[in-house]
């Protein structure tokens, strides 16, 4: 509504509901995560809290590693010439 009105009042609305919805996302990740570091420690389970550390540290992203790219109607699966149709692409973009 606000950028459909483009409304100083709805602006204002979005950005308060919106903090307030962005407060609770903390406090519901952080009893979470509380909770599971809890259980943990009753269970005495190091391997579990690794991997809730992790989580939290972003740790356990997978890559994204581009395995083929198709560069006029020429599939590339070297990753020399993936780079080397990269940059021709960014250097010739403007």
């Amino acid at each position: 509504m606000a950028v459909k009105n483009n409304s100083q009042i709805h602006w204002e609305k979005f950005k308060e509901i919106r903090n307030k919805v962005n407060s609770e996302l903390t406090k519901a990740k952080t009893a979470f995560f509380c909770n599971k570091f809890e259980n943990c420690a009753q269970s005495k389970d190091m391997k579990h809290s690794w991997k809730l550390i992790n989580i939290l540290l972003s740790k356990n992203k997978k890559s994204n590693n581009i395995s083929q790219l198709k560069c006029d109607d020429v599939v590339i699966s070297d990753n020399t010439l993936k780079a080397e149709a990269f940059n021709d692409f960014f250097v010739n973009i403007g």
